[in-house]
């Protein structure tokens, strides 16, 4: 019939360990999938500034050599070096001659530059060889007390510098100094090419990533322009001292509470940097928009595994159920209760384990069944073949001994050897069973010592010290006869005075019981007990008696020899005492 469900405990084993290795695979993957993803934002925007603050750098170098040019052709493809260099001119119409070719000059090279821009000439303080407006020559003494002219002295070559316009826009300027024709010692006045930070504004508004800020600054640390809406104009100390500080890129906490990645790129021999600022908090927000997205995917991929784990198991777990159910009823002492699995299971692994396990019992019962039969056999034909063993010769000896009594007219004699004798076979052939107790042994051997002593002239003195308590365990029988039957033709009748006595003692120790059989007779040489304890010599009394032990009470019991030559000879017969009831036995 078909077997039922008892229990979900397998399911639930299955099913809950597809179901973590669904989830553990799921979080690793998360996890890993989350740490990747944040490390690649992060090296991705700052790869992404760098580049934006190199690309940046280079559009505002690209204006900047526009306005070097402008100064190095205006210092030595011109006639403006050379009005300079005149420190007196020789009339007023030749120093307005000299006006009039730099204000001429001025506007053309102007118009050649791709933005626009302003140049204005400064001559020395002394020079008289052009006319001074307010516009384009100008006097060296009106800025000889700014910070950057003291600077671009001591320095001695170009310089770059930011300064404020009337208006307050902020510009860029390049000043170089004019020397001397004649004398490259002295300086006769200065170049000084300004454009307004507007013309920077597209290259730093359309190069930036998206939230990100590119600012414009100059070697002090003065921002020109900056992309964002707050547009810098000022000094920020916090800004550049942590620049200064850490390598490029490095991560900042700035006055307005956000945090930022940096990344920055000098330019024009380091009197420019730009730099890259981008907000902490879109990385985070593009990384958790994302990982909502990849959780979705994963509640999605968890729910697909729940009902696949729950399908998986309950078809797994029905047919390993029935084959467990069937295994558990299995009693393998009896080859009737092994009952069969009768489950219809779908093609699989277990539906195979079902049809080998019920094949396993048909060979399994056809095996427990020959194994009984055989081991019944056995037990039968091992004392059938002691017991033919013990019939003819023994039988035989007897009737000659009753012969000679009769010979001599003694009737008691007779008599009683012949009661002695009917009560040995009694025992020796009766087939009710093969067991018999200790007590029933001893009774047996009390006839057989009896027959003997008729045989020898009662040579032979039987002595028992058994305890009660193991006289009811069961061996199996005539265990003791050949033992005792070996004692006397091998012991004590070997004697010079053909005499002795045989001692039967007991004891029990846990579940074992020891009886031990010890003569006084001639003894065993240590070669021949050697010998018999490995079988090796031939004879049925010791050898047959131990095989019949082990068969019965499995390989630990048996029969053991100790004996010294010319003194005794004891025998130790080991059997399990887990058996006392006696109604199969022969008493």
């Amino acid at each position: 019939m078909r077997l039922s469900k008892e229990s979900s405990g397998i399911r639930s084993r299955i099913f809950a360990s597809q179901l973590l290795l669904t989830l553990i695979s799921a979080c690793l993957f998360f996890l890993i999938f989350s740490v990747y993803t944040l490390f690649k934002s992060y090296d991705d925007t700052v790869r992404n500034m760098e580049y934006s603050a190199n690309i940046t750098s280079l559009h505002v170098t690209k204006f900047i050599n526009q306005m070097e040019s402008i100064l190095y052709y205006i210092s030595y493809s011109t006639q403006i070096p050379d009005v300079l260099s005149s420190r007196e001119a020789d009339d007023v119409f030749e120093r307005y001659h000299n006006y009039l070719y730099i204000t001429n000059t001025i506007p053309v090279i102007q118009s050649s530059c791709s933005f626009p821009v302003d140049i204005r000439i400064y001559a020395a303080e002394d020079n008289k060889s052009i006319y001074f407006d307010s516009y384009t020559t100008l006097s060296c003494d009106l800025i000889e007390r700014e910070e950057w002219f003291n600077d671009m002295k001591s320095c001695g070559n170009t310089f770059y510098y930011l300064s404020e316009t009337s208006d307050k826009s902020s510009c860029v300027f390049i000043i170089n100094p004019i020397y001397d024709v004649t004398d490259y010692t002295r300086i006769v006045g200065y170049i000084k090419i300004s454009a307004d930070v507007s013309a920077f504004k597209t290259a730093l508004d359309n190069i930036s990533i998206i939230d990100s800020v590119n600012i414009l600054c100059n070697k002090n640390g003065d921002i020109i322009y900056s992309s964002d809406s707050h547009n810098y104009t000022e000094h920020d100390t916090e800004l550049m001292n942590s620049l200064e500080n850490g390598s490029s890129p490095v991560t900042l906490r700035l006055s307005d509470k956000h945090t930022y990645r940096t990344a920055k790129k000098s330019f024009c021999n380091d009197h420019y940097m730009i730099i890259s600022l981008y907000n902490t908090a879109s990385i985070y927000k593009t990384n958790i928009v994302m990982l909502l997205l990849l959780s979705v995917i994963m509640l999605i991929i968890f729910a697909v595994a729940f009902l696949l784990s729950s399908h998986v198991s309950s078809s797994l777990t029905e047919s390993i159920e029935a084959l467990i159910y069937g295994m558990k009823k299995a009693d393998f002492s009896s080859p009737e209760s092994l009952p069969f699995i009768d489950f219809e299971a779908k093609e699989n692994e277990v539906a195979d384990a079902i049809g080998a396990y019920n094949h396993m019992l048909v060979t399994l019962k056809r095996l427990m069944k020959y194994n009984t039969d055989y081991t019944k056999q056995e037990k039968k034909y091992e004392l059938d073949l002691l017991q033919l063993q013990i019939k003819p010769h023994f039988l035989y000896n007897t009737l000659n001994t009753i012969q000679s009594l009769a010979m001599d007219n003694r009737t008691e004699d007779i008599s009683s050897i012949i009661r002695s004798l009917s009560q040995f076979y009694k025992f020796s052939l009766h087939n009710s069973g093969g067991l018999a107790t200790l007590e029933s042994e001893i009774n047996h051997i009390r006839h057989y010592v009896e027959i003997e002593n008729f045989k020898h002239d009662n040579a032979i003195l039987l002595e028992t010290d058994v305890p009660n308590d193991i006289l009811k365990c069961r061996m199996p029988k005539i265990t003791l006869q050949p033992i005792i039957e070996n004692a006397i033709n091998h012991g004590i009748l070997e004697k010079d005075n053909a005499c002795g006595t045989i001692v039967i003692t007991g004891e029990k120790t846990g579940e074992d019981i020891f009886v031990y059989v010890t003569d006084d007779g001639a003894g065993i040489p240590t070669e021949k007990v050697n010998a018999l304890k490995q079988g090796n010599v031939s004879g049925i009394g010791f050898s047959n008696t131990d095989k019949r032990l082990k068969l019965f009470f499995g390989p630990d019991c048996g029969l053991d020899i100790e004996s010294e030559a010319g003194k005794y000879t004891k025998i130790i017969i080991k059997i399990k005492g887990d058996g006392t009831d006696d109604k199969h036995s022969d008493c």
